[in-house]
């Protein structure tokens, strides 16, 4: 892992993210849209989603991203006044639908996402990826709202948002952020169409150029966090590790009886029961796709196809959690002390249901229309 392109790619997301971080435009920007037009609970739902999405496109680095996102909403319902029930709610809800939101590009989370092309030696680019996941995980984000709006509706409450309430001053963008706004909608449009123009090193022309303008610093060097470094070599190699050991093998020559012998939606049943079952206890999103996907290809070989096995694969344990340490993601906000355990896990045990529901129902479908299913 060290050696590929991935562990480089992500060295850099940290930099060019950091950047993003450093220019404060992002903060600018949200702001005011969310004091002048938030006036419910369903719009500020709709605005996560947006702004999620949005940043998606800008910001490679997940973990970043969710927190520079939940700073602002943080300091919105501060200023609000909403009471810390409801505030607890909201802000679990930025988490959670980063998780579902992340899966719809490569760069969505450029860690987990390329897990999965590495582990599962998939060679697909970002124009590929979009035609897999960006539909049904679109759908699958709106039921992910829907879902949370019934499970916590009576503590949802719009009153706080009604409040006529004007944002202190406009603050327009200085010259050297209109720059800098520029450099990062330029890196961004010209990464989004790599396979198109084929020019490699953008976000690392783009990190260098940012040094340049000073918006990168020496000291922001130490955004780039090692230990994270570490504990992805480790999750990489755990897969390996366990299947020439032959631990692997015992696992998953246990569960082969459970298998049906040919293709059909009670074999895909099996196979996200498995996914999930190894999640719950595996806990590392990571560590259980470099189980998962040896074990399951060795099963499935010459009855699923790669890439829908891959996919379910990924949809079963990348959206799936109960609890904060089955994602890094959820457990940033809970380390943070913006939510409960039990919030998370009201939530979690009715996610894994519509998990299940959800790639039965709506991905292998939308697979089959666009034709790697069969």
């Amino acid at each position: 892992f060290p050696l590929s392109e991935n562990f480089i790619m992500i060295i850099l997301s940290f930099l060019f993210s950091q950047g993003i971080i450093n220019s404060g435009i992002v903060e600018k920007l949200i702001e005011p849209i969310l004091f002048y037009y938030i006036r419910s609970i369903y719009s500020l739902i709709s605005s996560v989603f947006v702004f999620a999405f949005i940043l998606m496109l800008i910001i490679p680095q997940p973990y970043a991203r969710v927190i520079i996102l939940s700073s602002i909403y943080c300091e919105y319902f501060n200023r609000l006044g909403i009471d810390k029930g409801l505030k607890e709610l909201l802000l679990f809800s930025i988490f959670s639908f980063t998780v579902a939101i992340n899966m719809m590009f490569v760069r969505g989370d450029i860690i987990l996402n390329n897990a999965l092309l590495a582990i599962g030696e998939l060679s697909i680019d970002e124009i590929v990826w979009a035609k897999y996941m960006a539909v049904p995980t679109f759908v699958f984000c709106f039921l992910c709202a829907v879902l949370f709006i019934i499970i916590f509706k009576k503590s949802l409450k719009t009153e706080a948002f009604k409040k006529e309430y004007y944002f202190p001053q406009k603050n327009p963008l200085t010259d050297s952020e209109k720059r800098y706004l520029l450099l990062i909608a330029a890196t961004v449009v010209l990464w989004s169409l790599e396979p198109v123009h084929g020019l490699k090193n953008i976000v690392a022309i783009s990190i260098i150029i940012m040094f340049c303008f000073g918006l990168l610093k020496k000291a922001d060097l130490k955004c780039i966090n090692t230990n994270l470094l570490v504990y992805l070599t480790a999750a990489f190699s755990i897969g390996g590790v366990m299947t020439h050991s032959g631990i692997a093998q015992i696992i998953f020559s246990s569960l082969t009886r459970f298998f049906p012998e040919t293709f059909s939606i009670w074999y895909m049943l099996v196979v996200i029961c498995t996914c999930i079952g190894l999640h719950a206890v595996l806990g590392s999103s990571i560590t259980t796709l470099s189980v998962v996907i040896p074990g399951l290809s060795l099963i499935s070989s010459g009855i699923v196809q790669k890439e829908i096995l891959l996919f379910t694969i990924f949809v079963s344990v990348c959206g799936h959690y109960f609890m904060p340490f089955h994602s890094v993601i959820i457990m940033i906000g809970e380390g943070k002390k913006y939510y409960s355990n039990s919030i998370v896990l009201k939530y979690g045990i009715a996610l894994t249901l519509l998990i299940i529901i959800s790639v039965l129902c709506i991905f292998l479908p939308w697979w089959m229309l666009v034709g790697i299913a069969y």
